[in-house]
């Protein structure tokens, strides 16, 4: 065979190789699903966040250091909760005058249900239904406040200022939070859409409206003082020789919890009892719920270690049998949005 027809039939194979190569790369590249990849809705940072409600609105222009301060009522008011505005601007200028404009804010955002907006429609003597847009299973207004302060023209002249800009732009641009649009870390369930988020020591749980911590009683969530609703909790370092902290360390938190029940039998009117109890999952670490028998009283518990922090939680199962939902129930419901930090 000549040279040239040796090289004919070499350069014919090096083309089909090709064809085949090119050929594969082509049909696996048809064949990849197409992954579509969720783009963040606030990656702009000029949006002040209302954590506990889940919504989110543009700052004015020049006000970054625009913060609030949410207050839920004691008892029964014409709104669910107040969030009060402020900036760092005004803190530092109010320390210059010696206190006088402390309290003194420009603005304050109140969420209402569907029925608390009802009951002030129907309320002939009542103010009147505010000025409101809904995002979520919410209403939202905003006021600005009845007076400036008047005791240092500096502080009145900017309070005055970053009222109106505030209140041009709050509703306008208010919008459900962008950690809810891109499905955040705690996802809540349908049943509680509209929960506030808690933040704890090293753990976040989504609560009901109302809800926050007894200041009273620290390690206590609850909607008001006396309510028959509570939720309490506590967060250590199982660190140290104990026998029961070593329990707690090796994941034996059953025995852990049957031991610290024996050993307070002498402070209760009769000894506790574990008559139920379950494994929870917990991303990353190990979860228990269990049932305590007391004389005349059943509580439940969930104790939860997760990176090296042990977190215990519990309430009353049966104090108020008759409440709807049953405590138990709503403990639950709450306890599913844990989240360790």
């Amino acid at each position: 065979m000549s040279q040239k027809g040796f090289a004919n039939i070499i350069l014919v194979i090096v083309i089909v190789v090709l064809l085949v190569v090119v050929g594969y790369f082509v049909f696996v590249k048809r064949s990849e699903p197409v992954v579509r990849h969720s783009i963040a809705t606030n990656q702009n940072k000029n949006y002040l966040t209302i954590k506990e409600w889940g919504v989110e609105f543009e700052k004015p222009d020049g006000m970054n250091d625009l913060q609030y301060t949410i207050h839920n009522p004691e008892e029964k008011a014409a709104y669910t909760s107040l969030a009060i505005f402020t900036t760092q601007q005004l803190v530092d200028l109010d320390k210059l005058t010696g206190g006088k404009c402390t309290g003194y804010s420009i603005g304050v955002m109140a969420r209402y249900t569907a029925q608390e907006l009802n009951d002030l429609r129907n309320d002939k003597y009542g103010p009147g239904v505010p000025d409101n847009v809904k995002v979520g299973n919410y209403y939202y207004s905003f006021s600005m406040p009845q007076e400036a302060c008047s005791f240092n023209e500096r502080f009145k002249e900017l309070e005055v200022k970053q009222t109106s800009a505030l209140r041009a732009t709050v509703l306008k641009s208010l919008r459900a939070a962008s950690y809810i649009n891109e499905q955040s870390a705690i996802s809540p369930k349908d049943e509680t859409a509209g929960w506030q988020i808690y933040e704890g020591r090293k753990f976040q749980l989504l609560i009901p409206p109302q809800w926050h911590e007894d200041p009273n009683r620290p390690g206590i969530l609850t909607p008001t003082a006396n309510s028959p609703y509570y939720l309490s909790f506590d967060v250590v370092d199982p660190s140290g020789d104990a026998q029961i902290m070593v329990l707690f360390r090796n994941g034996k938190l059953l025995e852990a919890e049957r031991a610290i029940i024996k050993s307070m039998c002498g402070e209760t009117e009769s000894c506790g009892e574990i008559v139920e109890s379950k494994s929870i999952p917990v991303s990353g670490g190990v979860g228990i719920e269990y049932i305590v028998r007391y004389k005349g009283l059943n509580e439940i518990h969930r104790t939860i270690l997760k990176d090296n922090t042990l977190y215990r939680f519990w309430t009353s199962e049966n104090e108020n049998p008759k409440l709807d939902p049953p405590p138990v129930e709503l403990f639950r419901k709450i306890m599913d949005t844990f989240r360790g930090s």
